[in-house]
């Protein structure tokens, strides 16, 4: 792979159960895996019916040393720079898919598609 390919940065984030401070209970994003390298290209974009109004949607597949604790109910949180101001900036993507194309546990290609 050459060299640059896993300039993003992008963390793994699990869902977890919490409560608030009236003593429900709510879910949560918690971090798993921090600061992962990634390979990252938009595939597509687009808008569609959701409901009664149009929603802007982005695939995306990213690209990963292998991670064997990674599954499709975590989502990724992609390092996208700095506001104005100096804020870090965040970009989030559901998993829909990770594969392990040549089947040797070395890279993974996860797609996504971005949540607004």
């Amino acid at each position: 792979m050459p060299a640059g390919t896993l300039r993003h940065l992008i963390d793994f984030q699990a869902k977890t159960s919490i409560r608030d401070s009236s003593g429900q209970v709510v879910g949560s994003w918690q971090p798993l895996h921090r600061k992962v390298p990634a390979g990252f290209v938009e595939v597509s974009g687009g808008e569609g019916p959701r409901g009664v109004k149009l929603e802007a949607s982005t695939s995306a597949v990213f690209k990963i040393r292998f991670l064997r604790a990674i599954s499709k109910e975590m989502r990724i949180s992609l390092h996208a720079g700095f506001d104005a101001e100096g804020n870090k900036q965040f970009r989030t993507f559901e998993i829909v898919a990770i594969l392990d194309r040549d089947g040797k546990e070395f890279w993974l290609e996860i797609q996504a598609t971005e949540v607004k």
